[in-house]
């Protein structure tokens, strides 16, 4: 049901007669990693800044922001600071497609700024995933049913706020699930460096090269020349942060035909030059090379008083682990404080880090 680790915030929930696969976590941002998932990603900045690049969008996340990653968008994060740690919720969109009357994978649009950070909506957000993550592990009926209330309060959420009416829709039945899809990222991700045409994912599909298009751009909402430079990506930079090679050996090896394409491809992609991600992870130091060597390995401890401080200052409480049932609606006074209790939250963060760095 539950999988979790006592000594450090990871947790893992499994219910499939009710059709929920959920990840949560806290950990510490490092460099890029470019990536995209059928799981729809909420990330919730604790401390620190983080700049997310999703969909060809980039912006800078201070603490108490939010942003949700749609099935499928591209995205990577970046530390713009040292210590900038998240708490992200990963959560399956078959789930959040049984609550629509099509089976439709739903798009969103939540991304918190210094003005709609306090809005109701966000606010909200944030007391839930703080308190579903200082509740687990759930390894009991009743912490079982109040984590999954949080997860239902979640998708309440953010169909009654951030939902995009126009936006077009997948079945997320079909989302990574086929075949001949398999087939041909696969064979991309093989072949990422050399020169790919519709004519050779047509051959290791045994399609047509017209249907080959048609099943990218219907189940993963791309042409298969956008997925072939998302793979090029992400393979260019892991080498940009882990190897010194020049940026021209890169281009070439990622299989990009020279630099001027891959320069472009990348400013698209994260708002800047390969040179200038390069400039930014030698101004971070050290610290950013040893946070990447545990990426996605090691997790945040569930002793350092420091998280669990601004946990609970997002979660509203003062001690014990919150419910993350909903609260009654606030009055006008409480609504109106929302702003200050974030500021007081920011101020908590600052002095923390002044004291100590995260334990």
């Amino acid at each position: 049901m539950g999988q979790g680790r006592n000594d450090e915030f990871y947790y893992e929930h499994l219910a499939p007669s009710r059709g929920i696969h959920a990840w949560q976590y806290v950990y510490e941002i490092g460099s890029y990693h470019y990536n995209w998932h059928p799981a729809l990603e909420l990330l919730l900045v604790l401390t620190g800044e983080v700049e997310v690049c999703a969909d060809g969008s980039t912006s800078v996340l201070g603490p108490g922001d939010l942003v949700l990653i749609n099935s499928g968008e591209g995205h990577a994060t970046l530390a713009k600071t040292p210590n900038s740690v998240v708490l992200l919720l990963h959560l399956d969109q078959s789930y959040l497609a049984g609550f629509t009357p099509d089976g439709a994978a739903q798009t969103f649009a939540c991304r918190s700024t210094p003005v709609t950070r306090s809005d109701p909506g966000f606010t909200e957000l944030r007391r839930i995933l703080a308190g579903m993550m200082l509740g687990t592990p759930a390894d009991s009926p009743g912490a079982i049913a109040s984590y999954e209330s949080g997860l239902a309060r979640v998708v309440q959420l953010l169909f009654e706020h951030f939902v995009v009416e126009e936006a077009p829709t997948l079945r997320a039945d079909t989302i990574g699930r086929d075949t001949a899809l398999t087939r041909a990222t696969a064979y991309i991700e093989r072949h990422h460096c050399e020169r790919i045409t519709l004519k050779q994912l047509s051959e290791v599909t045994g399609y047509f090269p017209s249907y080959v298009s048609e099943l990218f751009s219907q189940t993963l909402g791309m042409t298969t020349s956008a997925y072939i430079r998302r793979v090029r990506l992400a393979h260019a930079v892991t080498e940009l942060s882990q190897t010194g090679k020049r940026i021209s050996d890169v281009a070439i090896e990622s299989g990009f035909p020279e630099v001027k394409s891959f320069n472009a491809a990348f400013h698209q992609a994260f708002g800047k030059t390969p040179s200038q991600y390069r400039q930014h992870l030698r101004e971070l130091g050290d610290r950013i090379q040893l946070v990447d060597e545990s990426f996605h390995e090691q997790f945040i401890p569930r002793s350092s008083e420091r998280i669990n401080r601004v946990l609970r200052s997002f979660a509203q409480m003062a001690g014990s682990c919150p419910s993350v049932c909903p609260r009654p609606a606030l009055g006008p006074l409480v609504e109106g404080s929302i702003a200050e209790s974030i500021d007081l939250a920011h101020d908590l963060i600052s002095r923390l880090e002044k004291l100590s760095g995260v334990q």
